[in-house]
Parts: C-alpha cells; structure tokens; sequence
C-alpha cells in the first residue's frame, strides 16, 4: 500500500491535542500520523520494523526531520516525518510501505531486537512488583509479539534497564536513605535507629527498631526467631530480622 501526505501547513496549524500520539503502542504507521516527540517516533519505527521483519536504515535524523529508507537501496520503502516549527511535534508527511526489492535484500535471518528496544517494551509486566517475570518470560514474549529471537543475555540486560526506569538506580535509592529514616524518627519517636558508615561514606549496617514493637515486647513469648535473606541486587549483603511472638499470636518483626 502506497500512501501520500494528507496534511498541509494550514491543515496542520488546526491539529488538536487528541490526534497527537503519546506512546509508543501502536502497530500501525500512517501517512498524517502526529507524535508528541520524536523519541515516540523512533521507538515506533523500531517496532514496526521488527514486527515486519526487515530492516532499515537512517537517511537523516536531527531536530528538523527523521527520515528512513529500506536498508536495500534498490527500494522505494521510506518514511519521512518532519518536525513542527517550534515544537517537539513530528508528523508523518510521506509513507510509502511498498517494498520494490527483492525479499532476500530487505528481510532479514536474524533481525536484531537490541536491548533498548526489549527494555522500552518490558516495563509494563514489571510495574506490579509481586509479578514474577523472568528474562525466559522476556524471550517468549518478544517471540509471540515481534517473530524475534533474543538471548538470555539481551533479555537479563533489558530487564535490568527496565527495573532502572521504573525504580530508578540502587545508588540513588541509597542516597535516599538519610531522609527515610528522618521520616521515620518523625513519624515513630523514640525509636531506636541508627547507620553505620564506612571512612569511604558506604553504608556498613542499619538498624531499625521501631518504638511500638520496643513497647510490645515485654508483653512478647520469650522466643526470638532471627533470620537473614541475602540481597541479590547491584549492591551484596544481608536483611536480618528478628520475630517474635505475642499473647494473641501475633508476629512481631
């Protein structure tokens, strides 16, 4: 299917804010389509090149235009999408998806799904932290989805990436803590908290005991149960813990 542009400048001037793409879901690339920036765009295009299983090349990318061509520069296939004036808008001015070569020149054996792409695709099925999604659950779905192999490593490396935009990165995680156990001490005064640091500023322990199980536990069975979980992050050590048990049966932690 061959398709022209739709839009010109004094129809593009009345575009409203419900015709502009904000995300990267769709499957399906239209002359006239309008995408809120050019990082949406690409992350399209990428897509759509996995899902029709052949690749493509960059005529031109900067803050103007972006502009593909069938990697086979004996076809017609392109997408030409310029920029609004004085915006991060895109549109899609011309889109010819008629591919003019050879199926052997433009499909490729192994099309590479590259990890920013997997990462980009990922994030959905790991918003609900109590879902396990492991990266053989990443290979299979971007099998079902895109027709695409990845190895274990690509998808282990997208999940990481993944977890990052979500949760951001451990370190700033750590950085964080000072204003957590502040929070803390408001919150529950007269606790008992305290971090140990290293002469480098790394964290060496922390302890936490908040005052109302301090309270409780003169009215606890006389049986403490510790126990470790080894943390498995970008950052090794061990979550102590220490239960007991009341009067009701309780468990306190």
């Amino acid at each position: 299917m061959v398709e022209t542009s739709l839009f010109d400048s004094h129809e593009n001037a009345k575009v409203g804010v419900a015709n502009v793409i904000i995300n990267s879901d769709i499957v399906d690339v239209k002359t006239g389509q309008i995408y809120k920036d050019k990082a949406t765009l690409v992350d399209v295009m990428m897509k759509y090149k996995i899902k029709n299983n052949f690749n493509c090349k960059v005529k031109r990318s900067d803050q103007q235009s972006y502009v593909l061509v069938c990697f086979s520069d004996k076809c017609g296939w392109t997408m030409k999408a310029p920029c609004r004036k004085k915006s991060d808008i895109f549109i899609v001015r011309n889109f010819n998806s008629e591919h003019t070569c050879p199926m052997r020149e433009r499909v490729l054996t192994k099309v590479q799904a590259t990890v920013g792409f997997v990462s980009g695709v990922t994030p959905p099925k790991l918003v609900n932290y109590k879902r396990i999604y492991i990266p053989r659950d990443i290979i299979d779905d971007i099998r079902e989805y895109y027709g695409v192999e990845i190895s274990y490593q690509q998808a282990w490396r997208a999940k990481e990436r993944a977890l990052s935009m979500i949760r951001g990165k451990p370190s700033a995680g750590y950085r964080r803590m000072p204003r957590y156990i502040h929070m803390l001490k408001t919150v529950y005064p007269d606790s008992y908290i305290r971090m140990h640091k290293t002469e480098e500023d790394e964290i060496m322990y922390l302890f936490i005991a908040l005052r109302p199980f301090i309270r409780g536990f003169k009215y606890c069975r006389p049986v403490v149960v510790v126990d470790g979980a080894h943390l498995s992050g970008a950052y090794k050590g061990t979550f102590v813990s220490a239960s007991i048990l009341d009067g009701a049966g309780i468990f306190y932690l």
